[in-house]
């Protein structure tokens, strides 16, 4: 069984093997005021969803976890390996976490708004510790990489 591991955006020797990125969903979305209601009725240990903070185009962004752990996630002696790691089967979601966290619901990117990057970092550090280590100048280089985006060469000078 192959080691567990993540995604570019997260190298490593910074990767903790916490699984917390397994240990559930978290699903992002603005709530058309049926949603937050709906999910009391399913309130527990297993769903919860709290207001972000976080807007788009004017709307509140609301967050929900799902605490349900993935069936392909293995764990042995307190190490965590991944039964599809290499499977075609292994959701794209999972291929590219943590860059999923910061795309925006319309699959645009923010890479290009800091403050943005920054509150998302900070808001996703109880599932993603890493985050909280690295800088947002960081965090933009490595979604450019995984993403496939390249930075403007720089203006020649004259």
């Amino acid at each position: 069984m192959e080691e567990y591991n993540k995604s570019s955006l997260v190298t490593s020797d910074l990767c903790q093997s916490c699984a917390n990125c397994c240990q559930g969903l978290r699903y992002f979305f603005t709530d058309s005021g049926d949603l937050v209601r709906r999910h009391r009725l399913l309130a527990g240990n297993t769903v919860t969803a709290k207001r972000t903070g976080l807007q788009e185009d004017g709307k509140e962004i609301y967050c929900l976890d799902i605490k349900i752990p993935c069936s392909q996630l293995h764990e042995e002696d307190g190490k965590f390996s991944c039964k599809i790691w290499t499977s075609a089967e292994k959701p794209d979601v999972c291929k590219i976490f943590p860059s999923n966290l910061f795309i925006a619901f319309n699959e645009r990117c923010i890479i290009d708004d800091d403050m943005l990057i920054s509150e998302v970092k900070d808001f996703n550090c109880d599932v993603c510790p890493v985050l909280g280590k690295l800088t947002v100048e960081e965090i933009k280089r490595k979604l450019k990489k995984e993403l496939g985006m390249h930075d403007a060469p720089p203006a020649k000078s004259d």
